[in-house]
């Protein structure tokens, strides 16, 4: 039995709500002063999803199109995600997320913890794939890390990624896309959802402000190229004599 359910309070207390905190208050009781007994924007979760994903960057960024597919299938779900330092930025405002961690001992902690009833793990990378195996989980999907220190697929729609990254033969002959897989992987129905970069306002008004002027004043539309890349896919950064 869950100890947090167990024990009585004299005042009614809802840690099942998707806006408990539990180490100060939540927005509502700040914003309105509302009390759990009295409050009309409890919303108990009903089920919660732990997504690994811990980069590249634009990795990241692209795996966010999976989250619109989520919310719909499961009817708004409690989200977690843990991912590194690097990349907490571009997820920080993503509102399809109600917890994000990084990669760190406190999380090690509470995935030691905390239940899911489902677990996605795209990456077959050994330090994600060993966050899924640690994660408590009705059920897994993607990839997770064996007592022997080997990689695997949890379920039949991973096993297509798994051999493509083990067979360049296979990868070459690939034609679906990456949304494609990550539904394959997760055992969702395919969906089109573009990645989700939520920005702040300040970061909108600054992005305005530099097309207002300078060189983009008179222009329709820009288009910005990242011409570099990580270490471990060097033929991805484009050469110079290449423009």
């Amino acid at each position: 039995m869950n100890p947090a359910k167990k024990r009585q309070f004299q005042e009614t207390i809802h840690a099942d709500c998707r806006y408990f905190l539990g180490d100060r208050p939540c927005p509502f009781h700040k914003a309105e002063g509302v009390k759990c007994s009295d409050c009309g924007h409890y919303l108990p979760v009903r089920t919660r999803i732990l997504v690994i994903k811990l980069g590249a960057m634009g990795d990241v960024l692209r795996t966010t199109s999976i989250l619109p597919l989520l919310s719909r299938h499961f009817k708004a779900p409690h989200i977690t995600w843990v991912t590194r330092k690097g990349c907490l930025d571009l997820l920080d405002k993503n509102p399809y997320l109600d917890a994000l961690l990084e990669t760190n001992a406190e999380t090690l902690g509470r995935l030691q913890v905390e239940a899911f009833e489902l677990v996605i793990n795209p990456e077959t990378a050994k330090e994600s794939a060993a966050l899924a195996a640690l994660a408590k989980a009705k059920k897994k999907k993607g990839f997770g890390l064996s007592p022997e220190g080997s990689v695997f697929s949890y379920n039949k729609g991973a096993d297509e990624i798994f051999r493509m990254g083990l067979r360049d033969d296979l990868k070459k002959r690939n034609q679906k896309t990456y949304e494609q897989l990550l539904c394959q992987l997760s055992d969702l129905p395919y969906g089109r959802f573009p990645p989700i970069l939520s920005l702040t306002e300040e970061e909108r008004k600054s992005a305005e402000e530099s097309l207002a002027g300078g060189r983009f004043k008179d222009r329709r539309k820009v288009v910005g190229i990242n011409t570099g890349g990580g270490t471990r896919w060097p033929l991805k950064r484009w050469t110079t004599e290449g423009f």
